[in-house]
Parts: structure tokens; sequence; C-alpha cells
């Protein structure tokens, strides 16, 4: 059976920051978990984030206060 779940919150700290955070799980192809967790909490500017990737043939992390840089990349080789 394939099953999405969730959960978001928005949480104040005592008026000093808020931020939001989200979760999501997802079943992906041949039985395998697939997750996406993030979370905001900046204060006064935008700061540097980052989103990584772990994929069957490779990974991916881009990061960078726009998400604009390639910080890390390797692919795997079709014959491993």
């Amino acid at each position: 059976m394939d099953v999405l779940s969730g959960a978001v919150a928005n949480v104040a700290h005592a008026g000093l920051i808020e931020f939001e955070t989200r979760i999501f799980h997802a079943p992906v192809e041949g039985g395998r978990a697939g997750s996406f967790n993030y979370s905001t909490a900046a204060f006064g500017r935008n700061m540097e984030g980052s989103i990584t990737i772990f994929a069957e043939r490779g990974t991916v992390k881009v990061g960078g206060q726009y998400l604009n840089v390639i910080d890390y990349q390797r692919r795997r080789s079709a014959l491993s």
C-alpha cells in the first residue's frame, strides 16, 4: 500500500524567532523509503541553506545563500 505522510509545525520562541519545520515521507519504486525534511529559522536575513539528494546512481548537495552552489556531486558508474 502506498502511503504519503507528513507533518508541519510553526513554532515561536518567546517573540525572539519563528520557524517552520516540515517532514514528509513517501514510498518510492521497489518499496524503498523517500523522505524530505526542512526547517527555517533565519532572523534578519536570508541564511545559507542546503539540499542533499541521495539517489540510486549518485548524490548531489546544493547550498549557498540562494541554493545556487553545487557543494558536492558524485555519480555512480553504470558498471558498479
